[in-house]
């Protein structure tokens, strides 16, 4: 089904799978969660049904905080420039561009990648570039150093910097912002 968080690629965003970076569809979860719960201990449906429409609440003020945060960043240097395709989904929600060097599956880098992606941020004027902090990419470090640009964190999914997801959610959505502005 389109848009469904279960199928392979619900916005058509092949090769990556991190749905999560779409609150939209981190709801969706939500109550996949709820529904799951319920079928497995119905006698304590209303409390994950106010858990859930808490948490929903929650996950929609997040997405207007994000909005907000990216919509600082001028237009033209909408663009999320990663490693990996991870970010897709955070891009498409919020109107960006996004663009790796390799797919979702973390394939090889390609000559012709590492030329698109040099000339894409020299072409739009690109203050950073950004690496998950677990992953070594010399690929994009150099593309940054050849840029005179720098490499800025992002995150993926949980990790040192963030404990959750909305700690990973806001990170990012300040990270692109402070870093392209």
């Amino acid at each position: 089904e389109e848009g469904d968080p279960h199928s392979s690629t619900p916005h058509g965003e092949e090769g990556d799978p991190h749905f999560w970076h779409d609150p939209s569809l981190a709801i969706r979860y939500v109550d996949a969660i709820l529904g799951g719960l319920i079928q497995s201990d119905p006698n304590n449906a209303k409390r994950y049904q106010e858990q859930a429409r808490i948490y929903t609440a929650r996950l929609q003020k997040l997405d207007g905080e994000i909005a907000t945060i990216l919509d600082q960043v001028p237009p033209e240097r909408r663009i999320l420039v990663t490693h990996h395709k991870a970010f897709s989904y955070l891009a498409q929600r919020y109107g960006w561009q996004s663009m790796a060097l390799t797919a979702g599956d973390a394939s090889p880098v390609t000559p012709e990648a590492i030329l698109l992606v040099s000339q894409t941020v020299k072409d739009a004027g690109l203050a950073s570039v950004f690496v998950e902090p677990s992953l070594n990419s010399s690929a994009l470090n150099q593309i940054a150093l050849d840029s005179g640009i720098q490499v800025s964190p992002i995150y993926a999914g949980l990790g040192r910097q963030v404990n959750s997801y909305e700690e990973l959610m806001r990170f990012n959505a300040k990270s692109l912002s402070d870093n392209l502005r």
